[in-house]
């Protein structure tokens, strides 16, 4: 997510900073899951709340949306009276702007729905602040990267209980407190990263409790960077309305890793 050369305090501030964007997770306020037909779209969170803006028709795997107000509204940047949507498969979704609203089309799994942010909203839960353990350098160390010679398919569950095939690249291999770890992860040194969906037992009492995730990029010498200071927590942590997934059974940790994001005090579910 951020370069190596930049400090962790500073990570910390443009992590936080990305939350409270125009799509970023402080900023998701609705999903709304969809069966074939027509639904309204509708301004969210703002002093013309409910107002239509225009309608969303699924028909099988295409998304229509129609403007319907007569307000400006916009995808991806062009006034438009009708659009065929391109869903977030590939992560590009297509997206519909109006004033502070934002909405895309989702497809999760044999689901299809339309989520939507509102950037005034982000600005304010971004208030109560995020909290983090105190830096704690001997938990930034060079781990030893054992690759998989094909990848291993790991069935991950995320939060809807939605099971997804999911290829492990390979397994980190550090200690902590004196005793040897494995997490598996999922990166090669072509994508120059290892992303890691972990839980620690810190989670049964101040880090989020499902788990964390952490990046961690290679080095020159085929090892990685394992910096739990930059430990950060998944979405759900922020809003109600992701569709985060789990750690799987392998990456849940039998010590306490007293590093990185804790709990935050802004959301509760």
């Amino acid at each position: 997510m951020v370069e190596e050369a930049i400090s962790t305090p500073m990570w910390r501030r443009m992590y936080a900073a990305s939350l409270a964007e125009r799509r970023g997770w402080m900023s998701l306020v609705s999903l709304t899951w969809l069966k074939d037909g027509e639904i309204a779209l509708l301004r969210t969170r703002s002093a013309k709340q409910g107002e239509p803006l225009g309608t969303v028709t699924r028909l099988g795997d295409a998304m229509v949306f129609t403007s319907t107000s007569g307000k400006r509204v916009t995808v991806n940047g062009n006034a438009v009276r009708a659009w065929e949507l391109t869903s977030d498969i590939d992560g590009s979704p297509d997206l519909i702007e109006s004033g502070p609203d934002t909405w895309a089309f989702i497809k999760r799994g044999e689901r299809f729905g339309i989520r939507g942010w509102n950037v005034d909203h982000g600005k304010v839960l971004a208030r109560a602040g995020l909290r983090w353990a105190p830096l704690r350098p001997q938990l930034n160390f060079l781990a030893k990267w054992v690759p998989y010679s094909r990848p291993r398919m790991v069935t991950i569950i995320n939060v809807l209980g939605q099971r997804t095939p999911t290829p492990m690249h390979g397994y980190a291999e550090f200690r902590v407190g004196g005793r040897m770890f494995r997490l598996e992860g999922t990166g090669t040194p072509e994508i120059g990263k290892v992303f890691f969906n972990f839980r620690d037992t810190s989670c049964n009492t101040v880090a989020y409790q499902p788990g964390r995730f952490l990046d961690a990029p290679f080095t020159p010498t085929g090892r990685i960077r394992l910096d739990f200071n930059r430990a950060y927590n998944p979405p759900c942590a922020y809003t109600s309305h992701a569709t985060c997934p789990l750690p799987h059974r392998e990456n849940i940790l039998k010590v306490a890793i007293p590093a990185g994001e804790l709990r935050f005090p802004g959301h509760k579910h």
